[in-house]
């Protein structure tokens, strides 16, 4: 049974890394804009990093906002979807916006939200195949996305 778990998995992944390259060209070509979220979720000092199936390197729980979703919106909904955490909209704190991976026209926010509660972290094993609770120092020695080193790397000279 795991063995058929894990090629369910897999083809999921490449199902999805199609989608997501299909729709990187469509947006592309037809010049539509898009607006995408990133939430670094803090708990004990300690960043939730993820792995989603269709990208590479580890990046934070986020997504696309839908039609008529606001920003905070999004970010909720977005990481309940992915990690199975339930976080209100007013808890969200707006840290920056940075150009979407298509461009500066597709801006992306970045979010951060601080739990002091016990998290279980539940994935898919699809979309997000893996997940950890790294302290920054750590995180810094993954492969992440560079919006994600930039945010820990500004973060990191705030608290200095």
């Amino acid at each position: 049974m795991a063995v058929m778990t894990k090629i369910t998995s897999r083809l999921w992944g490449v199902y999805l890394t199609v989608i997501y390259r299909c729709a990187c060209i469509v947006f592309t070509v037809t010049k539509k804009r898009i607006r995408g979220t990133y939430v670094a979720v803090w708990n004990e000092g300690r960043i939730l990093l993820i792995q989603k199936s269709y990208k590479k390197g580890w990046s934070l729980p986020g997504g696309l906002l839908k039609w008529r979703e606001s920003w905070q919106e999004a970010a909720a909904r977005e990481t309940f979807e992915e990690v199975g955490i339930r976080v209100k909209t007013e808890d969200l704190i707006l840290v920056t916006e940075v150009p979407g991976e298509l461009g500066p026209r597709n801006p992306t926010r970045l979010f951060e939200v601080f739990i002091d509660d016990a998290i279980d972290v539940e994935i898919d094993k699809r979309e997000i195949v893996n997940s950890e609770f790294v302290f920054a120092e750590d995180a810094l020695k993954y492969p992440l996305n560079e919006h994600v080193v930039n945010y820990l790397l500004s973060r990191a000279v705030e608290v200095k």
